[in-house]
């Protein structure tokens, strides 16, 4: 009996016995699993706000990894505010953030290295076991249609020996998955 086969049985059998909403993302995974095709990750992206936020967007519109509307992608007032109250506060934030989350993507513009919380990102993100990855951004165009200089790689990412790629549409899935398998090991 094929994958295919067993799927559509399992299927028909969930939604005969009204399990069908609680087994859709499983078989949704064992289907993808079957197909050898990378499942979407749930990550936290470490970024320069102020200045890249721009090309990030461009990522996270690409939706090749899940949970990007939520995981580090904070609203700017409630950023604002957490800055007002100072560092426990920003942490907070951050670590709010990183919940649920399988894999950190550090996306690496030309200032991202000398932002005052991606050490921190970093740190948490390895001691949750999280897979982490760095991804230049620089190539990727603003707003005004302007690229910027490759910035230096993030200290926490260089320790962690992670994987740094230069940003191609349609990898990161692949990429974040990458980095999960490497953290089970």
């Amino acid at each position: 009996m094929g994958t295919d086969t067993v799927l559509l049985f399992v299927s028909h059998f969930a939604s005969r016995f009204g399990f069908e909403s609680n087994l859709k993302i499983v078989l949704d995974s064992t289907k993808l699993a079957a197909r050898n095709v990378p499942m979407a990750r749930k990550t936290f992206f470490s970024f320069h706000y102020t200045k890249d936020l721009w090309r990030v967007n461009q990522i996270r519109n690409s939706h090749v990894v899940e949970g990007v509307a939520a995981a580090g992608f904070i609203d700017s007032s409630l950023w604002e505010e957490a800055k007002k109250k100072g560092d426990a506060e920003i942490k907070k934030l951050i670590d709010a953030g990183l919940i649920g989350t399988t894999v950190t993507a550090v996306l690496i513009g030309s200032e991202t290295a000398s932002r005052k919380y991606v050490a921190y990102e970093i740190q948490k993100s390895i001691e949750r076991g999280n897979g982490i990855l760095g991804v230049r951004i620089h190539a990727m165009k603003d707003k005004d249609g302007n690229t910027s200089t490759a910035g230096a790689v993030p200290q926490g990412l260089i320790d962690a020996k992670a994987p740094i790629y230069t940003y191609e549409y349609g990898k990161l899935g692949e990429w974040a998955e990458a980095a999960y398998q490497a953290s089970r090991k």
